[in-house]
């Protein structure tokens, strides 16, 4: 498989199976973000460094990182190689808790040397009450991305260094 380029950086768009109109580096050489959004669906690449569990979220705009936000974890089994993605909001800095209803649908999944990518999609506005309505100002809301360094596909605290919070544009 062919996961560098010839100048020894990681060419994160080889362990996508969807070419993405947007890319931005959420934890520099650790986490990339790909995503495009059509006329009613989000959707979203997650490449990490990690063998385990990667994340995406949308912050509550008027709020922190984790409190009120609306995210998507995914990861791929070790011994299966079948990925997962579970849907999740926060109440506080605390374990996401798992969504009543699951819009997030995982459309591909891949784990390579040292490396796990995520792929789902999701309605830009699901009706359901522990999603947050995405609309055309989207980019501007604070988004975050977290992994998990450890080699588990058991959701675990991401650490201070594996996590980060910005704004697309």
């Amino acid at each position: 498989e062919n996961v560098a380029t010839d100048d020894g950086n990681f060419d994160w768009a080889s362990m996508l199976t969807t070419t993405y109109t947007k890319q931005v580096s959420v934890i520099a050489s650790e986490y990339e973000l790909f995503y495009t959004v059509d006329a009613t669906t989000l959707h979203v690449g997650m490449v990490a460094k990690t063998t385990g569990w990667v994340g995406f979220g949308i912050a509550d705009p008027l709020g922190a990182a984790m409190p009120g936000a609306d995210m998507v974890i995914g990861w791929v089994h070790d011994s299966t190689g079948t990925g997962r993605v579970g849907e999740y909001h926060a109440l506080g800095y605390a374990a996401p808790l798992l969504d009543a209803c699951q819009d997030w649908m995982l459309l591909a999944s891949k784990q390579s040397d040292g490396y796990t990518a995520i792929e789902v999609t999701r309605a830009l506005d699901t009706g359901d009450t522990q999603d947050r309505a995405i609309s055309a100002s989207w980019e501007t809301l604070p988004v975050m991305g977290a992994y998990s360094d450890l080699n588990s596909d058991v959701l675990t605290y991401h650490g201070t260094a594996n996590r980060a919070v910005l704004r697309l544009s």
